[in-house]
């Protein structure tokens, strides 16, 4: 399975993705100082985990909505951003990506 396993990068804006992580099917960036995420990151059509646990988040870009295969979403203990409702949560992580996505 194509991953990118990759905690306590302290980066602070992860960098867009390359063309050759277009399959990729988990992302874990949890536990280091990102700030934001690449709009791009809508490209990675593949992608069914993506875990962004213990950043610097406020918001996830807007692209995260195009995410087809996501079945799997981590984006606790972020920098303002407060749990999502109950009813949000019972629409799985796609539901849970769009919320986190609005502006």
């Amino acid at each position: 399975m194509p991953r990118v396993d990759n905690q306590r990068l302290s980066t602070h804006p992860l960098p867009p993705p390359p063309r050759s992580l277009h399959s990729l099917r988990l992302l874990n960036v949890g536990r280091n100082q990102i700030q934001s995420l690449p709009e791009s990151i809508g490209e990675l059509r593949a992608l069914e985990s993506l875990f962004v646990y213990e950043n610097t988040l406020s918001r996830l870009p807007a692209s995260v909505t195009k995410l087809a295969s996501l079945t799997a979403i981590n984006v606790l203990n972020n920098f303002d951003m407060p749990m999502p409702p109950q009813d949000v949560y019972g629409g799985g992580p796609k539901a849970i990506a769009a919320y986190y996505a609005r502006d």
